[in-house]
């Protein structure tokens, strides 16, 4: 009996050993001070704004937007230019995050996004219109979810709508990447200090991922229970 113990034991500890070996770990692309590990900075095609606007109508709370910055656009479908953002990023997967404006104002508030990576449309296209919209401002609002990703270079694109007049209020995005043991995916340390997200409520909270460690948890419990 104990021998089967020991052979039960000795799989954990090979299946924790690759989960370490391969971590998840998470990074953040933020409006204005780009990737949290890279220090690259999105693309804004067309006409963007940042939080120091004097004619901007939209006007969120600096303190529950993601490091207190935004930028936004309104793009008018009676135009010829097209209006977006492009980034890159190494991972396995990809959540956008933006900024709901409230129905009760005077200005373009409808959104209608699309997406593409890689060259190829992905997700669900987000659109909201004042229907769906409330007298608040939302925020941390997910616009897309991309998972399953293999854990190489992505480009990405989020673009407004040509047809029709929609308004984006980008706040950041956030991507897993597997790391490893000698280094991250993207070349940097392991020991990269990981931002704390704004909640929809403005309080402060950790963003950290431990897979490693919860399985590792996981595992040691069933050693105990099993001996």
């Amino acid at each position: 009996m104990r021998f089967h113990h020991t052979i039960f034991f000795v799989s954990l500890l090979s299946i924790w050993s690759l989960t370490f070996a391969a971590d998840l770990q998470q990074a953040f692309i933020d409006d204005e001070e780009g990737d949290s590990l890279t220090r690259t900075k999105p693309t804004y095609i067309g006409g963007w704004g940042g939080v120091i606007c004097s004619t901007c109508l939209l006007k969120p709370d600096t303190t529950k937007a993601y490091k207190g910055t935004w930028h936004d656009t309104t793009h008018f479908a009676s135009s010829n230019s097209s209006s977006g953002i492009n980034f890159e990023f190494t991972g396995v997967s990809l959540e956008v995050f933006c900024i709901l404006p409230p129905n009760n104002v005077e200005a373009t508030i409808n959104y209608s996004l699309s997406f593409n990576l890689d060259g190829k449309e992905v997700g669900m296209p987000f659109v909201r219109t004042p229907e769906n919209l409330t007298t608040e401002y939302q925020y941390n609002v997910s616009v897309v979810n991309l998972e399953n990703l293999t854990n190489t270079e992505h480009n990405f694109t989020l673009a407004l709508d040509n047809t029709v007049d929609s308004v984006a209020l980008f706040d950041y995005a956030v991507y897993q990447f597997e790391s490893s043991a000698t280094g991250t995916a993207g070349g940097q340390p392991t020991s990269v200090t990981q931002p704390a997200q704004t909640g929809s409520n403005g309080a402060m909270t950790d963003f950290r991922f431990g897979f490693g460690e919860k399985l590792l948890g996981t595992a040691l419990t069933m050693i105990i229970l099993s001996w």
